[in-house]
């Protein structure tokens, strides 16, 4: 690996002998580039969110120019699976006389933690981060899967919940944090002894049943989501957020390293299995409305996530034989809970395959989208 900022590349990787020519476009917000030429990946620095339109314009210049600067002409353009967004809409509009491949966001996510570890082979892969195009029309994010370069399999998944306001809880973390009451506790939320609960802006009531009748609230298994409702509700964080994650941030600095407790949760039905996460609500509001300081409970989430992802690997391994356990997507930036996950994975005896040289959140997404191309070649 390596960078050339002479050629306007970020990075440039050794990645199979001779293979190419792709292009991937990555997918909406921290969006990359990936060019493969003779063996080569050429990754551009990140280029924005692409719903500014000025930044697609930079998108759109920096491909013709990259390509121009390789003398490539890409046979592949393996772009993300979403309809709405504007990488996808490039690739179905401009593709000529290229091969389009949509690839599932996830995969993408596990197609890089291989890359980052030099392995093609088959792993259990843990992707989590904010928002990812599910192939059930959904939106993933809490997911476990097997699988490589050529292929996954959905194994497991945080259980769904309506996104109330679509994107716009995305900005507003608190509209999470009373979705998840709501689904835990109906309508008794109101009635918790919880100071989030008292403070709530009087635009839920109105929001509560747009989303109950289906208004701009699709399905999402988001562990990003999942972090954000928890951030608002221990932290009383109502603002909007400058950047998405910074709840989830404000919430990884306020755990307590030394706690050691946790909450409970449960894996239901069949495969995909579903990681009921209603008891880990019930136990984080008892905890709350006994005091419970914000640095303990915060840590306490950190740890039972963890556990999570430690309980479903192991069943996973158990099913499938598969021992590495590769941790992908933005959730995975988060240093405690690759340290606490790592830990528990290795005590119950996986190789954890952890963030290493690539990013693990969607900067890396379109060297996973070119290794898939590359793999399907």
């Amino acid at each position: 690996m390596g960078q050339d900022s002479r050629t306007g590349f970020e990075q440039v990787l050794e990645v199979a002998p001779g293979s190419g020519p792709v292009l991937a476009l990555g997918a909406e917000v921290n969006s990359t580039v990936c060019l493969v030429k003779d063996g080569r990946a050429y990754v551009s620095p990140p280029l924005g969110n692409l719903e500014d339109y000025r930044n697609f314009l930079r998108f759109e210049a920096y491909i013709r120019e990259a390509k121009e600067r390789l003398g490539v002409e890409p046979e592949i353009i393996a772009h993300d699976l979403h309809p709405e967004y504007w990488s996808t809409k490039y690739a179905l509009e401009q593709a000529g006389g290229a091969r389009r491949l949509g690839v599932q966001h996830h995969h993408a996510h596990l197609a890089a933690c291989l890359l980052d570890h030099g392995l093609a082979e088959p792993v259990i892969g843990v992707t989590f981060d904010g928002t990812g195009y599910g192939s059930d029309g959904c939106l993933w994010g809490g997911e476990f899967m097997t699988g490589s370069f050529t292929g996954f399999h959905r194994r497991a998944h945080l259980a769904y919940l309506p996104l109330p306001s679509g994107s716009q809880a995305i900005k507003e973390p608190w509209r999470m944090g009373a979705q998840y009451l709501y689904e835990t506790f109906g309508e008794e939320m109101l009635s918790l002894p919880l100071a989030f609960v008292t403070t709530m802006p009087e635009s839920w009531q109105l929001l509560n049943r747009a989303t109950r009748q289906g208004i701009n609230a699709p399905l999402t298994s988001s562990c990003g989501r999942l972090f954000d409702g928890v951030a608002a509700v221990v932290l009383g964080f109502y603002r909007r957020v400058n950047f998405e994650g910074e709840a989830a941030i404000q919430l990884e600095r306020t755990a307590a390293p030394e706690e050691e407790g946790e909450y409970p949760f449960a894996v239901r039905g069949e495969m995909p299995w579903q990681v009921d996460w209603r008891p880990l609500w019930q136990a984080l509001v008892e905890d709350l409305g006994q005091g419970v300081a914000k640095e303990i409970a915060s840590a306490r989430f950190h740890n039972t996530v963890a556990r999570i992802i430690q309980a479903v690997a192991m069943r996973i391994s158990r099913e499938t034989g598969l021992k590495k356990v590769a941790l992908g997507g933005g959730v995975f930036q988060n240093r405690l809970l690759v340290q606490r996950a790592a830990t528990l994975l290795t005590g119950a005896g996986l190789e954890v395959l952890p963030p290493r040289r690539l990013s693990p959140g969607d900067r890396s997404l379109s060297l996973g989208q070119a290794m898939i191309a590359l793999a399907k070649e």
